[in-house]
């Protein structure tokens, strides 16, 4: 939720601008910047954060840079998004790792958290790192709540559960100290085996992409069990042809588990479509559809 940050005092000015130091445009994020009389001229005894922080704009100005992330609206009222530093963007989602972390907080039996984001094989993904007041407290019980809490693109995918954070002598968690999170272990109870036609549709296409990793059940994430990119598209491929329509691999890294994946094709409609005669008749159907609602909404 954008937090009204105001407009700028007298002798101040407030802009958000984009990376090459430029105003963006009403409604488009970017990193709200400070200028005016009252900008510093930088650190005391830090000339390395001096020039990270402090910039000269598109005025030939100096300005401050803040690191929140935000917007302006029609009225010239700035509204904060989150900071740079803990906002990621992950499959196209742009999420604010501590939101993530809030909710953990907020499940009985965690002392403290934090969440990341990482990369590997597999693309961009959430990772946590969780503290609980008990052993039996374990990373799929976790999951299961989070899940109950938040969007399914926020629910980490890597997990570490820990004695303690790693620790710098202010007090922050030193990222640099952070172990190897672990993708969630599959909990035998969480063992779904496919129902309906999708459902088996969805882990058939799954064990055609990671032949040889043993059968594939609907509580199990796709990248979880070791898939990468390339699978993705192979997995996603042979779902399009399964069910006839096109499903499109950013959809999978938006719900990686597959009972989740099954439910998402469910809600967007009937899965039972028409299956594509050719390549070129699909993709002369795409481009019918991108000029049909260009038109519709009046683009030249």
């Amino acid at each position: 939720m954008p937090i009204p940050y105001g407009r700028p005092l007298r002798n101040q000015k407030i802009a958000v601008m984009d990376a090459c130091h430029w105003p963006c445009p009403d409604h488009v994020v970017g990193e709200i910047c400070i200028g005016g009389d009252g900008v510093a001229d930088g650190y005391a005894g830090d000339p390395v954060q001096t020039e990270a922080r402090f910039i000269t704009a598109f005025d030939g100005r100096r300005w401050y840079r803040t690191g929140d992330l935000g917007i302006s609206s029609d009225d010239g009222m700035i509204h904060i998004l989150g900071r740079m530093d803990t906002q990621v963007k992950v499959n196209g989602h742009r999420i604010e790792c501590g939101d993530v972390a809030s909710a953990l907080l907020g499940i009985h039996g965690v002392n403290d958290a934090i969440v990341v984001a990482r990369e590997d094989g597999a693309g961009r993904h959430l990772a946590a790192y969780v503290v609980t007041a008990s052993p039996q407290t374990t990373a799929v019980a976790l999951d299961h709540a989070l899940r109950a809490r938040l969007p399914a693109y926020m629910v980490p995918r890597a997990w570490c559960l820990c004695d303690a954070l790693p620790r710098s002598a202010n007090d922050k968690v030193d990222m640099s100290r952070l172990p190897a999170p672990q993708p969630l272990a599959a909990d035998a109870n969480d063992v779904c085996p496919a129902q309906s036609p999708l459902e088996k549709h969805v882990v058939a296409a799954c064990d055609f992409a990671m032949s040889g990793t043993g059968a594939a059940h609907l509580g199990e994430d796709f990248f979880a069990r070791g898939g990468d990119s390339l699978q993705a598209m192979a997995m996603t491929s042979r779902l399009s042809h399964l069910l006839g329509r096109e499903v499109s691999v950013r959809l999978l890294y938006a719900h990686p588990r597959l009972g989740d994946l099954a439910h998402a094709l469910a809600m967007g409609g009937t899965w039972r479509g028409r299956r594509h005669r050719s390549r070129r008749g699909s993709a002369g159907n795409r481009r019918m559809a991108r000029y049909g609602a260009s038109h519709r909404h009046g683009a030249a």
